[in-house]
């Protein structure tokens, strides 16, 4: 589970840096972009953990998830992926960590995650959704720490 885990945020990453792409572009191809989707497709299959310790009870789960291109906000729950976004000049579109209480979760080199400018959305293990869904982001990137928290309709 946790190499589909690493992959979907590689292949999340990837899709991110790729459509982050400042070039300037002809007036044709501006008018041809709003042709195309705003939105990507992922399928994403992994085999979810039941209640047995042997894992006789995981279950295979088979989604497809639409993911925004160059999503603006976004929600950042994976230290490595928070990581990748800063060193690829991507902070600017994190609006939200898990900064845990009094912003002693982060590790040092993501010390520039403190600042107020992002809010604390609790802990990688206990969520605190409300603070989630104030950031309004366009896309949230989780790690295998918090893919098994409770779903939220």
């Amino acid at each position: 589970m946790k190499k589909y885990a690493l992959v979907l945020v590689i292949g999340l990453m990837f899709l991110l840096a790729a459509c982050g792409n400042s070039g300037s572009g002809s007036d044709d191809k501006k008018s041809e972009s709003k042709d195309t989707k705003d939105t990507v497709k992922i399928e994403n299959n992994y085999k979810a953990s039941g209640e047995k310790r042997d894992g006789s009870d995981a279950k295979t789960v088979k989604e497809t998830v639409e993911v925004p291109k160059n999503p603006k906000k976004a929600v950042v729950f994976d230290y490595g992926t928070l990581d990748t976004m800063k060193e690829l000049g991507l902070a600017d579109k994190v609006k939200a960590v898990p900064k845990g209480e009094g912003g002693k979760s982060l590790p040092d080199f993501l010390s520039d995650f403190k600042d107020e400018k992002y809010l604390n959305t609790g802990s990688l293990k206990e969520v605190n959704y409300d603070k989630v869904a104030a950031a309004k982001p366009d896309v949230i990137y989780i790690s295998g720490r918090t893919a098994n928290q409770k779903k939220l309709r």
